[in-house]
């Protein structure tokens, strides 16, 4: 199980230290993303919606409909947001290992090879969420390149994709396989 990445570089006290600080941070984070892009909200459209509008006229429908303060709010939730992917990619990361270590001990051994894959599916997944990013910037700043939309919407979808499956990995071995209580 040496594929994931950072191999050996962290124990696995260290590893379930690193998971929780970084689920808590990113907690955080996320939470107060949330409150600076309050005033987009108003308008009826949020974050997402920018990330999905997929075509040059619903983004332009939507970036309007925002309002300068709206747009301004947006663009400082998405530099948060770069914070926010280290702190994601680092408990998923994290999550899998020691999910595929529960797999592992427990003789789940095809559930616990999934674990490295999924590890560096949140690797990739951060990386979509930077492009992601780094092109709703341009947007927000008035560059509106005809395919810039669509290119957000797919790096959303796989960065959804990705970080669900890598979770939803983490959380059947952090629930479902936990260690066994000795008696």
């Amino acid at each position: 199980m040496n594929t994931f990445p950072f191999p050996g570089a962290i124990g696995p006290s260290g590893r379930v230290r690193i998971f929780w600080v970084s689920l808590i941070l990113g907690a955080a984070t996320a939470f107060f993303i949330g409150q600076v892009s309050a005033p987009a909200r108003e308008s009826g459209y949020t974050g997402l919606s920018l990330q999905f509008a997929g075509t040059p006229e619903k983004a332009k429908t939507i970036l309007n409909a925002w309002g300068e303060t709206g747009r301004d709010a947006i663009a400082l939730g998405i530099r948060i947001d770069f914070v926010f992917i280290l702190f994601y990619v680092a408990t998923l990361i994290f999550g899998c290992q020691i999910a595929a270590e529960r797999f592992w001990a427990r003789g789940k051994l095809r559930w616990a090879r999934c674990g490295p894959l999924l590890a560096w599916c949140a690797i990739a997944a951060g990386a979509f969420d930077l492009v992601e990013n780094c092109l709703q910037l341009e947007l927000l700043s008035g560059l509106m390149e005809t395919d810039w939309p669509a290119i957000i919407r797919v790096c959303a979808s796989l960065k959804f994709l990705l970080t669900g499956a890598a979770a939803l990995y983490t959380l059947a071995g952090l629930l479902v396989f936990r260690p066994r209580l000795s008696r």
